[in-house]
Order: structure tokens, then C-alpha cells, then sequence
């Protein structure tokens, strides 16, 4: 089972280097899979993934995962998923 608990206050940012994208950024707990998914419908209830992110160390670390903004791209919603 996936929670989708994962809570922060810096969780994703638009950047302009190198290129347009949403950057979703979270700590990734010791051995711990986590799932970034997105929609462009938040009422529709599905969810694309984006990327999988594993933390198979003993220690946290930073995670970051970008998406690629396109011209004329639909708005996203993003989440993050994670299974210990």
C-alpha cells in the first residue's frame, strides 16, 4: 500500500534553469520507495506517475524530481506517494 502522507512546506517550486519545470522536492526516509504522481484534473481521481524514487540507505536524503514545462502544457497537480 502507497500512503500519500508525505507533507512539506517547500515541496515544489517553477524554475527557469535550464529550461521551464515544476520541480517537486522532499526527503526521501532510510529505505523507503516513493512515487511522484500527476493530474490535470483534480476531480477526474487519476494519476499519472511521473517518477519512482527509492532511498535504499540508512540515512535521509534530498530528493528532487523535475517535470518539464511545455508550451501549452494543461496546468498539473502533483502528489507524493510513499511505501516503506
Amino acid at each position: 500500500d502507497w500512503s500519500s502522507d508525505v507533507c512539506s512546506s517547500d515541496l515544489a517550486a517553477i524554475v527557469n534553469e535550464p529550461e521551464l519545470a515544476a520541480e517537486i522536492r522532499f526527503t526521501a526516509e532510510p529505505l523507503t520507495n516513493y512515487r511522484v504522481e500527476y493530474t490535470t484534473d483534480l476531480s477526474s481521481g487519476a494519476w499519472a506517475a511521473l517518477e519512482t524514487v527509492e532511498n535504499a540507505g540508512l540515512e535521509p536524503r534530498q530528493v528532487t524530481v523535475r517535470d518539464p514545462i511545455k508550451e501549452g502544457q494543461p496546468q498539473r497537480y502533483y502528489r507524493v506517494s510513499y511505501n516503506p
